[in-house]
């Protein structure tokens, strides 16, 4: 995954195992800065109220795709490595 900030907006890159794992057919995505809310590093939240779709998941290995939790929907690539 490759990360850049082009004309006020965040640009991400996927690779093609990313995009498989995430259910994402979109290479680039590019998202305006002003509606990203938080960004962190931390683990991800594990309870079973969340719902994926689609993604992919694999306890302690890795957290993929698009998630509706609590908080709205959200968007999680995490690897155990990362």
């Amino acid at each position: 995954m490759e990360l850049s900030i082009i004309d006020d907006k965040l640009q991400i890159e996927f690779s093609l195992k990313e995009q498989l794992l995430a259910v994402r057919f979109n290479k680039i995505w590019q998202i305006p800065l002003t509606h990203i809310i938080q960004v962190t590093t931390d683990l991800p939240p594990n309870d079973w109220k969340e719902l994926r779709a689609p993604g992919s998941f694999v306890p302690g290995v890795i957290k993929a795709g698009t998630y509706y939790t609590d908080r709205g929907k959200e968007f999680w690539y995490v690897t155990k490595k990362k």
